[in-house]
């Protein structure tokens, strides 16, 4: 009898030591996933300044997850792209581009804000103007603006584009000056000579 119930004790006490480790694993993983501060959902897309025609070669966020790579031609400020789920916020993108008009092969490493992920967080509603309806089922998007001089702006986006639509906002996290590397083919032109004089993007998007 004394052995049947110090059994039971022990079968008690061994629930609830493996309930409490239990509770401490999630506690844990919530704690690591907040720190790591992950967004469940979020749009990258790419424009250029004069809608020009470009050829993106590499799209890369913190040496870690990759996003669409190719043709492009359209639009400054504009955001739509492929869709990411469950990505940690980024803090560094290295982008590498042709820009056919005029021919130059820019790369930079361009560092992001820590106030990306706040963004992300908090981005309000807009409204259709044309639909007349407010959209408040937001997914932000992560915008890269190429310059055709070689500059780069990141924004966070609670829309893609702001046509026929009011209460966009755009949230820079991110600028800088990418290099021009000149062509190293026989009787082509060293298209990077005089970059530097060239008039700079005024517009904030």
């Amino acid at each position: 009898m004394v052995q049947i119930i110090i059994r039971n004790n022990l079968m008690k006490v061994l629930k609830i030591s493996l309930l409490i480790s239990f509770l401490f694993l999630n506690i844990s993983c919530s704690v690591k996933a907040n720190s790591k501060k992950i967004i469940p959902e979020l749009v990258v897309g790419t424009g250029t300044d004069r809608d020009n025609k470009s050829w993106v070669f590499e799209f890369k966020f913190d040496d870690d997850w990759h996003s669409s790579k190719g043709i492009m031609s359209c639009c400054w400020g504009r955001g739509g792209g492929q869709t990411h789920d469950n990505v940690v916020a980024p803090k560094k993108l290295n982008v590498s581009w042709f820009d056919f008009e005029p021919e130059r092969n820019f790369r930079a490493e361009i560092t992001l804000s820590d106030r990306l992920y706040g963004y992300t967080q908090n981005l309000p509603p807009y409204y259709l103007v044309g639909q007349k309806r407010e959209v408040t089922d937001i997914t932000p998007k992560l915008i890269v603006g190429l310059g055709s001089s070689g500059e780069v702006v990141v924004w966070i986006s609670n829309s893609s584009y702001s046509r026929n639509k009011t209460g966009r906002v755009m949230h820079e996290v991110g600028r800088g000056q990418a290099i021009c590397l000149p062509s190293i083919n026989e009787g082509v032109p060293d298209n990077c000579q005089g970059l530097a004089d060239e008039p700079k993007i005024k517009r904030s998007f």
